[in-house]
């Protein structure tokens, strides 16, 4: 099975050069160009062998970009599997064997042999003996190559939509690091401390471990095995699932209520399970939910390349996300379309329709913000911080929550219809979409303000003063989620026929 299967590779490998003319063309000249990009790899790693340090911290910040984008880009892409485990499903191969044979004729690909001539050229930089560094070369690649199956999974359970554009945003950002590292470390600018702490950070981290043993990093060994097993685990799991999936959905005889049966059997529970069907099925949600992180992120990047200390760049994603969380539904009454007949026919508090609307932000926002609090303290070695990281963030979300539960029913504005694309934007009259996107995220920068000054004074030292902040931000988050939840019920229950001829127009 694996000789027929690392045949059906090669052939399909050279006929993706001899097939129309413009796709051969591409294909080729992106081969030529990961292949000079992976010999280059070589010069460069010797240049960086003779600065301390900056080997490692170019290997670790390539193998991150490198292995994520074995996994990010056959998601992003779309692209078709040529070793999709179900194409061979009807010749009736065990799934283990399968799994292993797929994975093993993976590693016939472009990518994965310019990786191998990139590590390669790492470890024969930081001069590892020859078993050590093909062990590591080796590792490094099955994880990429892991990484990829499991990337190629996901794709094909999602719609065959693809961004090019989103891609290259993707890859440019995957690519400043290593080339800020290199940069940096052969040209002695001031951001190459900020980029050492990233890399010290990252060196233990699943997506670096493999790559971090090409550079001589010997503690890494532990994590990079472990992120191996986990992965060759899951694909494993994965190839039985793809396998035996169809034999496993049979007729329910019983259909259950879903989210209506988990939730309270009254208003706001039932608003509030028809907004999770919607939060976890609707593109436009989704999308909105998945850009905070990444946003939040990326606002790091810049403080990190000026030179300001990793430890205090640490702290600024989760209050950011909080801000941003707390601000989504501001608008969550457009959202609806019009499907807001439901609620303006039935009759419906506005509290309860108010207080329903939250319950998916909340059920998401909260564990996440907690968790990244939790790691943010201890990332920045500051865990005494944690109280007034929670604090900040609890003002900044729960009150920006109460705001936006009154100025969505008070000025929404149009926004993507249910179906459409999510970076499609409707054009709008008028500025009342403007304003009250600033108000909603002034006032929660607001009510954070106490919060926000206690925490800085526990940053500096103050002791007693994160639990100030913790309690201060605590109450203003709820005492302006609970005002907000019913001075939006009232505009609401008034403005009722309002917003139903709103959703109309739009």
């Amino acid at each position: 099975m694996a000789a027929q299967l690392l045949r059906l590779r090669i052939s399909l490998l050279l006929a993706s050069a001899r097939g129309d003319r413009r796709a051969a063309v591409r294909s080729v000249l992106g081969g030529v160009l990961l292949g000079l990009g992976a010999v280059l790899i070589w010069p460069l790693a010797g240049a960086l062998s003779r600065e301390s340090g900056a080997l490692t911290t170019f290997a670790v910040l390539l193998g991150t970009a490198v292995t994520a984008s074995f996994f990010l880009m056959p998601v992003l892409t779309r692209a078709e599997d040529p070793l999709d485990p179900r194409r061979f499903a009807v010749i009736g191969v065990a799934p283990l064997p399968l799994a292993a044979a797929v994975f093993g004729a993976s590693f016939l690909s472009v990518p994965v042999v310019a990786t191998a001539i990139a590590a390669a050229g790492i470890a024969a930089s930081a001069g590892l003996g020859v078993v050590t560094a093909v062990l590591a070369v080796l590792i490094a690649l099955a994880t990429a190559v892991g990484a990829a199956r499991l990337g190629f999974a996901l794709a094909a359970q999602l719609p065959r939509r693809r961004r090019p554009s989103l891609v290259v945003v993707v890859a440019v950002l995957l690519a400043a690091a290593p080339a800020a590292a290199a940069v940096g470390a052969l040209t002695g600018v001031p951001p190459t401390g900020a980029v050492d702490a990233a890399a010290s950070a990252l060196v233990v981290s699943p997506l670096a471990a493999p790559w971090a043993l090409l550079s001589g990093g010997g503690d890494a060994w532990a994590v990079a095995v472990i992120t191996l097993v986990v992965t060759l685990a899951a694909w494993a799991a994965v190839t039985v699932g793809l396998l035996r999936a169809p034999a496993r959905r049979p007729v329910p005889r019983r259909a259950g209520l879903g989210w209506f049966g988990v939730m309270p059997g009254n208003p706001a529970g039932a608003i509030g399970a028809r907004s999770m069907i919607y939060w976890l099925h609707d593109r436009r949600y989704l999308t909105n939910i998945a850009i905070v992180p990444v946003a939040a992120l990326l606002v790091t990047l810049p403080p990190l390349v000026a030179g300001v200390p990793a430890e205090l760049v640490a702290l600024i994603p989760v209050p950011l996300a909080a801000l941003f969380l707390g601000w989504l539904p501001h608008d969550d009454v457009a959202y609806d379309h019009t499907a807001i007949w439901m609620h303006v026919a039935a009759g419906v508090r506005g509290a309860a329709d108010r207080a329903g609307r939250l319950v998916p932000i909340l059920l998401f926002g909260t564990p996440v913000l907690v968790v990244g609090a939790v790691l943010a303290s201890t990332l920045s070695g500051q865990a005494d911080l944690l109280p007034a990281l929670l604090g900040v963030s609890a003002a900044l979300f729960l009150g920006g929550l109460g705001l936006s539960s009154i100025a969505s029913a008070l000025a929404p504005y149009a926004v993507t219809r249910p179906g459409d694309s999510p970076f499609r934007q409707p054009q709008r009259a008028g500025s009342s979409g403007v304003w009250s996107q600033a108000l909603v995220l002034l006032g929660a920068l607001a009510a954070a303000a106490p919060s926000l000054w206690w925490g800085v004074r526990a940053l500096s030292g103050d002791a007693g003063a994160a639990d100030a902040a913790l309690a201060l931000g605590l109450g203003a988050g709820l005492v302006l989620l609970v005002a907000g939840i019913f001075a939006g019920g009232a505009i609401f229950a008034r403005r009722g026929t309002r917003l139903l001829e709103h959703a109309e127009m739009v």
